[in-house]
């Protein structure tokens, strides 16, 4: 039987294919038999499958149980390294995980739920009269930080009232909302009543709108869905504590808290 002797790493034989690939760190392919030759053939087919795909762009991968293939549209030429079936891509167009969904574990606004059923708008305005002010009523803007809040009892809810007032109208009005603070909440709610009194009634509710709670930054607020168990409840959220860098400090003897 004759035999093939090619030095170690020695693919010349293979032609320009065998050095694209040995560039893409394929295994390297060594022939010292006939029987070896038809092996790394067979290699070969392999790897230039292997490489069509990488070429033309063809991503897989696996997002919880489901497996999804995207082949990236690209304008293509034709070459003559490995087959006249061979393409590579020119500026082909870059797809992200970003760009095709969110992120995992992430909850839309509109689906969040909390079960606030202690909380209501009739609540809210025996807490309101507890801190000796009116709940919806006129409030002086900007406020200043350290602001109190109360511990709610039974349940030990930290409510805090917060002036505040729409970002794109200068003239809007400026409301007393007490907020529920909720540090496991991403973003921050009004309820449908609260966001009347900042736009209107007679106005088209809008799903977010962006408010200026106490200060003069803006923050992006959810309107508290309807089905929700805090339909009626303002929750201040995370985005509203990072973005201002506070946090409720608790005085347990006096049963307040402060956002400091």
């Amino acid at each position: 039987m004759s035999s093939i002797h090619r030095a170690p790493n020695d693919t010349s034989f293979l032609g320009e294919s065998a050095k694209t690939i040995q560039k893409l760190r394929f295994p390297a392919i060594n022939c010292t038999s006939e029987k070896q030759g038809l092996q790394a053939v067979e290699i070969l087919q392999v790897c230039r499958k292997k490489l069509f795909n990488l070429l033309t762009g063809r991503l897989k991968f696996k997002c919880g149980s489901v497996e999804t293939t995207f082949l990236r549209k690209c304008q293509c030429r034709k070459t003559n390294q490995l087959n006249s079936q061979t393409t590579i891509p020119l500026q082909p167009k870059v797809m992200t995980m970003d760009t095709l969904m969110d992120p995992p574990g992430y909850i839309k606004p509109s689906l969040q739920n909390f079960l606030l059923t202690d909380i209501d708008s009739k609540e809210l305005r025996i807490i309101a009269a507890a801190m000796e002010l009116e709940y919806l009523g006129p409030a002086s803007f900007p406020g200043s930080f350290p602001v109190e809040g109360t511990i709610w009892a039974p349940n030990h809810r930290l409510m805090v009232n917060l002036a505040c007032r729409r970002r794109t109208k200068s003239d809007s009005p400026t409301r007393n909302i007490i907020f529920l603070v909720d540090t496991g909440s991403p973003v921050t709610y009004l309820c449908q009543e609260a966001m009347e009194s900042l736009v209107g009634k007679d106005s088209n509710l809008p799903q977010t709108l962006f408010v200026k709670i106490h200060n003069e930054k803006a923050i992006q607020t959810h309107i508290s869905p309807k089905d929700s168990h805090f339909a009626d409840v303002n929750v201040l959220g995370m985005n509203f504590i990072v973005e201002n860098r506070v946090y409720p400090r608790l005085d347990f003897d006096e049963k307040t808290f402060s956002l400091d």
